[in-house]
């Protein structure tokens, strides 16, 4: 999907938070993945 500059910049873009958060949050889930399978 392709969006212009100005959505993707604009005030309500979530766009950098979720690319920020996106990797802890998988990380934090593998994490969890991985306990749960006795690794």
């Amino acid at each position: 999907i392709e969006i212009s500059d100005r959505a993707a910049d604009g005030p309500n873009s979530a766009i950098l938070d979720q690319v920020t958060n996106g990797v802890s949050i998988r990380m934090a889930v593998l994490s969890l993945l991985n306990e749960r399978s006795g690794h």
